[in-house]
């Protein structure tokens, strides 16, 4: 985070907040600058009133996480965000410039969030008590709305099934690059010790070519979204290989709205659903089975 803010931003944040408590940083043009702290918002306060941030505020963020480079990171500018060391996620917003039905840029960035990543050992024992039995592992869902700690616990299922205690062959399909955050291929989060990972591919492709070059046990990977995301579970399903994945929804309950997810359900492709939110202490909800009949409840 250091390296990606002004001096005089950090220094801000630092007197006012425990950085192992910041969740996100959110700057709009000319706004004050809020800070989401263990679930909640705050406005950063400076000397007279509020920190505002500014454009060069917002350029000298853009300008670290794209290393000067807009046109290295062009694919993913164009899907509203930008990867930076350490897996941290910044949405970006701005005019959108379109040839046809094609957005080939987004110029005049207007506002940032800088999502920081969580590293909490142990978070997904209780889900893996339900998504591992008998030797078997459940093809899974992990759902909530936006920040309710989906990435957080793929990354933590990763390295709860690559122990020394549970010798699982894992691919990770990191699509965005947020569960392992590679550095030069290499993880900077810890995704377990047997976890093989294909950064940046697009699930169809990583899917399938990793399915036949290197054959999982589990294929874990961040958000569907695509009919051809939701495709990719079903033929690695066919395979023989589980899948764990994670979904936008406020309930399981959500699930049955789509049909794409209604259908592997009915199917028995998907097993488990775990449901987490960060209004509850622990992050956990309930995870339920494809009937959606409760497994487990926390409260």
């Amino acid at each position: 985070m250091q390296k990606l803010i002004s001096e005089n931003l950090y220094k801000a944040i630092c007197s006012q907040f425990n950085l192992q408590d910041i969740e996100e940083i959110r700057l709009r043009a000319n706004c004050p600058v809020v800070i989401c702290c263990l679930g909640k918002n705050y406005c950063l306060k400076a000397e007279q009133n509020y920190y505002i941030a500014t454009d060069y505020e917002l350029n000298y963020v853009i300008s670290k996480a794209t290393q000067n480079s807009f046109y290295a990171v062009s694919d993913q500018i164009k899907q509203m965000y930008i990867s930076a060391d350490g897996g941290i996620r910044i949405g970006i917003t701005g005019d959108v410039v379109f040839d046809g039905d094609t957005v080939t840029t987004i110029k005049h960035i207007n506002s940032i969030n800088i999502r920081l990543p969580h590293q909490v050992k142990d978070f997904a024992n209780i889900a893996l008590s339900f998504i591992y039995n008998n030797g078997k592992i459940n093809s899974t869902l992990v759902v909530s709305e936006p920040g309710g700690g989906k990435t957080t616990l793929l990354r933590d299922i990763c390295r709860g099934l690559g122990s020394y205690s549970k010798v699982h062959n894992i691919l990770l399909v990191d699509e965005r690059r947020e569960i392992a955050s590679t550095v030069k291929g290499r993880p900077s989060l810890n995704v377990g010790l047997f976890t093989d990972i294909v950064s940046g591919g697009n699930k169809n492709f990583a899917f399938k070519q990793g399915i036949r070059a290197l054959k999982p046990e589990v294929i874990v990977t961040d958000e569907l979204s695509t009919e051809g995301d939701y495709l990719a579970v079903r033929e690695a399903a066919t395979s023989g290989v589980a899948v764990i994945a994670s979904l936008h929804a406020s309930s399981h309950l959500d699930l049955l709205k789509n049909k794409h997810i209604k259908s592997l359900l009915d199917d028995n492709i998907i097993t488990r659903i775990v449901v987490l939110s960060s209004k509850t202490p622990t992050r956990y909800v309930g995870i339920y089975d494809n009937k959606l009949t409760c497994l487990y409840m926390p409260y």
